[in-house]
Parts: structure tokens; C-alpha cells; sequence
């Protein structure tokens, strides 16, 4: 028989029957009730690797972008979206070493701002991938055959 699977509406139960339990200060009561509600998530190493997987898909276009000179560049707040998953990722499985890298790649990127400001009001600021501290795809592929575990192009 397949597993059943827990609904948002099962798991808004479970939370509200952990905040009934809290109220009354049967901490014991609220962690059943919520370990059942997060059981059929399972291991959360796996989740914490389709984070890194999802981010890897997310900044994949943004790395072409900066590789490609007829477009104009993603802004740091391109990259903020990959960047949270992998924070995400790193919470989920603190052990994550894609994600650990992922974030260090991006930290620069994301915490840095967005460097056409310092240009010509308006004017898109063009700058290769190299420019940017980011692998380009080709470098990419060729660590992927030497480094197969590691997935981030960054």
C-alpha cells in the first residue's frame, strides 16, 4: 500500500493541534503532533539536494546571460532567489557541501549589490562571466568530468 501523503491542510492541523498543546504546556503533545505532520518528508538531506539541484537550474540561465554579450547582465537581485534556496539547503542538511560552495560562489554576487550602479545612470553595465568571479558553462562541463559531485556553476 503507498505511502499516504500529508496535505498543507493536514499539516495546518497538525500546527494547530502543536499550538493548542503549547498554550497548555504539553511540549511533548506539540512535538507528536508535529512530527507526525513533518514524518512523510523523510530524510531531509534529500530535500536539502533538490534545493541545490533547483538553484543549480535557477542560476544555470543567469551564468549563460554573462557569458553571452548581446545580453545585458543579471543584477544581484537575479541571483537572490538560488541564493535563499541554497540558505535554505544549508539549513535543511547543515553537511551540504554544494551547498555550503554554492552560497560561497554567490556570496559576492548577492551581497555585493548591483554593480551597474557605479556606471553611467542607465546605461546596462556589460561585463563577461570572468568579470563577475562566475565559471563560464565550458568550465563548467569540464570540472563536472573531473569533479562529477559537484553541480553549481559558479
Amino acid at each position: 500500500m503507498p505511502q499516504s501523503k500529508t496535505t498543507t491542510a493536514d499539516a495546518a492541523e497538525a500546527l494547530g493541534r502543536a499550538q493548542g498543546h503549547l498554550s497548555t504546556e504539553d511540549y511533548t503533545g506539540a512535538v507528536s503532533a508535529l512530527s507526525a505532520a513533518l514524518a512523510p518528508l523523510g530524510d531531509l538531506s534529500a530535500l536539502a539536494a533538490a534545493a541545490v539541484e533547483k538553484a543549480e537550474a535557477m542560476v544555470t540561465p543567469l551564468v549563460a546571460a554573462l557569458e553571452d554579450e548581446t545580453k545585458e547582465n543579471p543584477s544581484a537581485k537575479d541571483f537572490m532567489p538560488a541564493y535563499e534556496i541554497l540558505k535554505m539547503a544549508l539549513r535543511l542538511d547543515p553537511e551540504n557541501a554544494e551547498a555550503a560552495e554554492g552560497m560561497s560562489d554567490m556570496a559576492h554576487l548577492v551581497e555585493g549589490g548591483d554593480e551597474s550602479s557605479s556606471e553611467e545612470e542607465g546605461a546596462p553595465r556589460k561585463r563577461k562571466a570572468d568579470d563577475a568571479g562566475v565559471e563560464s558553462s565550458k568550465e563548467v562541463r569540464r570540472r563536472k568530468e573531473v569533479e562529477p559531485n559537484h553541480s553549481l556553476p559558479l
